[in-house]
């Protein structure tokens, strides 16, 4: 057996470590002091057993500080089997079991990078980057029990910029009755600070969002998606005051486990498709902008809840509403003021409820008049 701790000792700094193209069994985290490259090709990374290796963190574990640039190429990591596992079950779910994890604080000049590499197995995470710095991913493929990406970056001052790029993301299991829980699966977690631009991204079955943006710093950045496919999965989910994320042709497909997208905060979507039977949650102040979407949802495309405030403006919308299907609703407590701008509607107008807030319909002859409902009764 090739002793792979060894390997990375005798590689210099700034070298290039070539893994053995053949299988590897791993019983103890990888550790990388300093800056290099590994070079999977043909590789096979197989962590044994049915638990994640927890106390350590997976199979290669990060420990370079600054000005470090780690790389990964090409090569194959697999995790415990999860087959047996009940998908209720928290045991397994302990933050440090990552197929890759780099979390080394003020790393704020360091460089992290995997091309076209594939992790699957059932860690926590995928893989795991926090402390700030650079961190690209470039093809490949992730999935995990909780998080196959997470990005993490709690300084005052946003200083982590990622980049995904033409990622494949799956789940390893259905959500537990069909219903999705914070230990269901997250395609990409993000701290609202991270600079993030993610494109080309398909994701299959994840229980709960693409993209999860969650946390309060004291600062923030912006998100980005361009052409994400949501297959049987939600979107995105925004993330609070301050965050603002942009997705740009993207599309929400089939049935997602979790209910739908959730817009909590700013939010600009640019020619997205809306396309499955999720419904956008909407909550929370900010500005929300919806610019040429198609809009053809199984059953509720949208709704203001009870928190939501500030404002949405859907422009130039093609929208088609199934016979028992309903587009737009806002309860009695939401202060949303809502605007349709040259929007082309085909559907039911009895299915179109608006009790609280304002709603303003401009150049829009075939959307149903608005406000349909107020206070429970017909307008």
């Amino acid at each position: 057996m090739v002793d792979l701790q060894a390997l990375v000792y005798d590689t210099p700094l700034n070298g290039v470590l070539t893994i053995p193209p053949t299988t590897h069994r791993i019983d103890r985290p990888i550790e990388i002091p300093w800056g290099m490259e590994v070079v999977q090709t043909g590789a096979t990374l197989i962590q044994d057993g049915d638990k994640p290796i927890v106390e350590q963190g997976g199979i290669w574990r990060v420990h370079a500080g600054d000005p470090h640039r780690v790389v990964f190429h090409d090569g194959t990591l697999v995790g415990p089997t999860t087959d047996t596992w009940d998908t209720t079950d928290k045991t397994p779910l302990i933050p440090d079991s990552c197929g890759i994890r780099w979390e080394v604080a003020r790393t704020r000049n360091t460089v992290f990078e995997l091309n076209n590499v594939r992790v699957r197995g059932g860690w926590y995470q995928a893989v795991s980057r926090s402390g700030g710095g650079t961190t690209r991913v470039r093809g490949g493929s992730f999935a995990a029990w909780v998080n196959h990406l997470g990005l993490y970056d709690s300084h005052p001052n946003p200083s982590m910029r990622a980049f995904v790029d033409r990622l494949d993301l799956t789940a390893l299991h259905r959500a537990a009755g069909g219903r999705a829980t914070k230990y269901s699966s997250v395609g990409i977690y993000c701290h609202p600070c991270v600079e993030l631009l993610v494109t080309d991204v398909q994701a299959w079955g994840v229980n709960r969002y693409v993209l999860y943006v969650n946390g309060t710093p004291a600062h923030t950045a912006d998100q980005t998606l361009v052409n994400v496919v949501a297959a049987d999965c939600a979107l995105l989910k925004t993330g609070g005051p301050g965050a603002h994320v942009t997705s740009t042709n993207c599309a929400e497909t089939g049935t997602p486990q979790n209910g739908g997208s959730t817009v909590d905060g700013a939010y600009t979507s640019i020619g997205d498709q809306w396309l499955g039977a999720g419904m956008i949650g909407i909550s929370g102040p900010g500005a929300r902008q919806f610019i040429n979407p198609k809009i053809e949802p199984k059953t509720q495309w949208a709704a203001a809840g009870s928190s939501s405030d500030g404002s949405l403006v859907v422009v130039e919308a093609d929208i088609k509403i199934p016979p028992k299907g309903s587009f737009y609703s806002q309860t009695s407590r939401s202060q949303m003021a809502t605007t349709f701008l040259r929007c082309d509607y085909e559907g039911p107008w009895k299915n179109v409820t608006i009790e609280g807030g304002t709603v303003r319909v401009i150049d829009s002859p075939t959307l149903p008049p608005m406000p349909l409902t107020i206070n429970g009764r017909r307008g």
